[in-house]
């Protein structure tokens, strides 16, 4: 006799094949073990993922035999809205019993950009905050250049957040540390061409500018301040300049610190004294309303206007091309094709040029009347 036993497995019992023998002869009988077959035991594998990563199943496979199902996985979801500089995207989760897994679906081009709100803060900067995230920060406001109004303030606004920065003051006030020896100032509101003696040191302010005489000047010697005894102030007429007269040059020890004030010049009283023509440059005369400096900016020279391709200038009536001129009057720019009058500028002799006379001298007749 012989046995041959087999184990259970998932949907059939146990059993032992035995074999009796004699000679060349045999015989098997089968016994089967009744009530001993397994069943399936599923134990969890892996997740199974969908292509759009949204859903996903779950791959089961039993622990006997190896034989394998699928189930659907429990999903869950948490949306995140764009934000700025980050697309949108989900995050989508599978669950089965205590295994879980996450994916993330973004949603490109869904990000979303800054939308900045300035608002001042009324100290020369304004607070940056965006309308969709929570950016926030502080930056120097960005000023244009100083003007002045009729009541003598000098204004300057902030091009981003709007907010204007005002001087009560007719002239925009800095405080100089001028260095005799080194000839350096602090500022650089004074012109190169300072001068000094053992005895005496003259500081003049740069154009644009003029000195401070009411709030006086201090020197200082090797970091002592002098008594207003030890030297005499004498300034310019227009404020441009001070000379400094040391009763004693001894008194110049190691580095010699004169501190002081100087303006800048509003435009107060800014009018257009003479304007430009086609080959005489113009200008703007201004007049500073604290010391009374006058100058003057160039109004740069027009040149000659064609635009409607005739060859004659659209201003005053030179000929710019004799080629296109043709019969106008006059074979060149000499006498007989333009004539001056009082306004004086040169008008071509024609009605055109009586035209632009009667104006020109229209526009000088009421700019006197003005000013």
């Amino acid at each position: 006799m012989s046995e041959e036993p087999h184990e259970a497995v998932c949907g059939a019992d146990a059993y032992t094949v035995y074999t009796a023998t004699y000679g060349s002869e045999t015989a098997s009988r089968t016994v089967t073990l009744a009530g001993t077959a397994l069943t399936h035991n599923y134990l969890f594998d892996s997740f199974i993922w969908a292509a759009d990563n949204t859903t996903a199943q779950v791959k089961l496979v039993c622990e006997h035999c190896q034989d394998e199902k699928t189930v659907d996985a429990s999903m869950s979801e948490e949306p995140h809205e764009a934000v700025c500089g980050a697309d949108a995207y989900t995050v989508y989760t599978a669950t089965y019993g205590s295994e879980n897994e996450s994916k993330t679906v973004t949603y490109a081009g869904t990000a979303l950009t800054h939308d900045l709100v300035y608002t001042p803060n009324g100290d020369g900067t304004h607070a940056v905050t965006c309308r969709n995230c929570d950016y926030v920060e502080t930056a120097a406001c960005t000023f244009g250049g100083w003007t002045s109004d009729l009541a003598g303030h000098l204004l300057r606004t902030c091009s981003v957040c709007g907010y204007t920065e005002q001087i009560d003051d007719n002239c925009l006030e800095i405080t100089i540390s001028y260095n005799v020896n080194s000839g350096v100032d602090t500022e650089g509101a004074l012109t190169e061409g300072k001068t000094r003696t053992p005895f005496t040191t003259t500081v003049k302010a740069k154009e644009g500018y003029h000195l401070d005489r009411y709030e006086g000047v201090e020197i200082y010697s090797a970091g002592t301040l002098l008594s207003r005894q030890a030297y005499h102030l004498e300034y310019a007429d227009d404020s441009s300049s001070v000379t400094i007269t040391l009763s004693d040059p001894s008194l110049l020890l190691g580095d010699a610190v004169i501190k002081l004030s100087a303006e800048k010049h509003n435009n107060h009283g800014m009018s257009v004294t003479s304007n430009a023509t086609c080959t005489e440059d113009g200008y703007i005369e201004r007049t500073c309303a604290e010391c009374g400096t006058t100058w003057r900016d160039t109004l740069p020279a027009l040149g000659h206007a064609d635009l409607n391709k005739d060859g004659v200038c659209d201003r005053c009536g030179y000929i710019v091309d004799e080629s296109l001129a043709g019969d106008t009057g006059s074979a060149g720019n000499g006498a007989d094709n333009e004539y001056h009058c009082w306004c004086g500028q040169g008008h071509p002799n024609n009605l055109i040029g009586w035209i632009q006379c009667f104006f020109t001298s229209l526009s000088v007749f009421l700019h006197k009347i003005v000013h």
